[in-house]
């Protein structure tokens, strides 16, 4: 689910080309204009509306503060904007649902989103998080575990929203009917107040926007002593998720979901060429490497890089768990490939590094994985065609051993 965030100018700039018109009063404008949010600083209205401030100051006029109106879900904002002179001077930032989910969901507002405002531009798209708080017990770690406790448990089953009549409510509202339990709502003012309080654990889960969940997670980041570097290149790698999942099958979305799991628990982290991901694996832990598109080759010399930097970092930031196997599942570990490719080859010189331990027919995950217009891809097309079946490989690695290679 995306939401979609929009400025929407006073009444007094409707022109027939408002985009020209706000333009050309640009080196007009001398003094303060002010981008108006329906919701307190620290939120993601806040994070979208400082930075646009500062794009459009000296620009658009001499210079453009950020006015936080909280309250009604934004609709306090928009009624202030409304009553704002019509100079242009007054910029209303809000989520889309104030002007298209409100009029549908209050029986009467205060304004009126077709009448009263000029649309200027989009924003941002931004996904939804479903948050869940220390409230929950440990166990619960899926959706399907929270909806088997809400049933047990439907007293307590609360969920925080920013703001009633939102979409963020209308996504409880979905939750509820889809899994058949009682859910309550409990609106807050704002993503950033209601965020404190399941920090504090007061609310059992929540509906929220991506973007205000990112400072927790690094807080989580910064008190393991995890540089920032790092914590950036984890977190920005769910920008290539999505764009390999757009280029792929042409959609939004995310392959696998539970990537945002990964990453918002802290679970896993590139260095250099590879992830590592934090994983049980039979009575001990480990870590499970991934190998992700578009950041190079995956030469020998990368892979020990990688290699070299996982056990520094996690002996540093994760003292207290000992890591000695690494662990892989992968096409790339198929053991079909030998017949297709030469040892000095970057893959069969990866898998020569792992004890395989597990296959299984997978030609699905090859089809969807292995680049078209590849070599690879037309021998995988060939053997498929023949009827014959690739095998997805699985392995494990010492990793207080030295490459052998």
């Amino acid at each position: 689910m995306h939401r979609r965030q929009v400025i929407a100018a006073g009444a007094a700039a409707a022109a027939a080309w408002p985009f020209v018109r706000l333009e050309r009063a640009a080196a007009q404008i001398a003094g303060n204009a002010f981008i108006v949010s329906g919701f307190p600083a620290g939120g993601m209205g806040d994070l979208l509306s400082r930075p646009l401030s500062e794009k459009l100051r000296a620009r658009y006029a001499t210079n453009v503060l950020v006015d936080n109106r909280v309250g009604a879900g934004g609709r306090l904002a928009a009624e202030y904007v409304k009553r704002a002179n019509p100079d242009g001077l007054t910029i209303l930032q809000i989520p889309a649902s104030i002007m298209t989910l409100y009029p549908h969901t209050y029986k009467s507002l205060n304004y009126d989103p077709l009448v009263d405002f000029i649309p200027v531009t989009s924003l941002c798209t931004y996904m939804y998080s479903f948050t869940a708080s220390a409230a929950l017990p440990a166990e619960i770690r899926t959706v399907a575990d929270f909806v088997a406790w809400a049933r047990a448990n439907p007293k307590q089953s609360t969920y925080g929203i920013p703001a009633a009549g939102s979409s963020l409510h209308f996504a409880g509202m979905m939750l509820q009917r889809a899994a058949g339990i009682e859910l309550t709502a409990v609106p807050y003012r704002g993503g950033a107040p209601l965020l404190t309080d399941m920090l504090a654990g007061v609310i059992p889960v929540s509906f929220n926007v991506l973007g205000e969940v990112l400072p927790h997670v690094r807080d989580y980041h910064r008190a393991r002593g995890i540089p920032e570097t790092d914590s950036r290149v984890i977190l920005a790698d769910l920008g290539r998720h999505l764009a390999w999942h757009r280029h792929r099958f042409g959609t939004r979305g995310l392959y696998s979901p539970n990537w945002l799991n990964f990453a918002f628990r802290g679970m896993i982290y590139q260095l250099g060429r590879l992830q590592f991901e934090r994983v049980p694996y039979k009575e001990n832990l480990a870590l499970s490497m991934h190998i992700p598109d578009f950041c190079g080759p995956l030469s020998p010399e990368a892979v020990d890089d990688s290699l070299d930097r996982a056990r520094r970092f996690f002996a540093r930031h994760f003292p207290s768990e000992r890591y000695d196997f690494a662990v892989c599942h992968s096409w790339l570990l198929c053991p079909q490939l030998a017949e297709h490719l030469p040892p000095e080859s970057n893959i069969m010189r990866f898998q020569a590094r792992f004890t395989l331990d597990e296959t299984g027919v997978d030609n699905e995950t090859f089809l969807q994985f292995v680049k078209p217009g590849t070599r690879i891809r037309a021998i995988v097309e060939d053997r498929i065609a023949r009827g014959e079946s690739w095998l997805m490989g699985s392995g494990f690695l010492v990793l207080n051993e030295q490459p052998s290679h």
